[in-house]
């Protein structure tokens, strides 16, 4: 029995990049890889579609958190920057 069932269906995904990560230069590779890894905090959303949709809730979960970042805004206050 797996201790985190949600992270089974997104470390075989994360494994099946390896490929892809192999080729990219050092900094890019250190980059994607960490980009990956971040995905874990959605894992249980990502096993939610299954294994037969583990590449598309990737992506999405990838989509998603891009969205998130360019969508925050920073207003100036005295103490310095707020993100809303």
């Amino acid at each position: 029995m797996n201790l985190f069932p949600y992270e089974n269906i997104l470390t075989k995904e994360i494994d099946s990049w390896k490929s892809y990560s192999d080729c990219l230069r050092k900094k890019d590779r250190e980059l994607f890889d960490q980009m990956l890894k971040n995905c874990y905090q959605y894992s249980e959303s990502i096993s939610a579609k299954g294994r037969d949709y583990s590449t598309e809730s990737l992506l999405m979960t990838l989509l998603f958190e891009q969205y998130k970042r360019t969508t925050s805004t920073t207003v100036p206050t005295i103490d310095g920057v707020t993100t809303i």
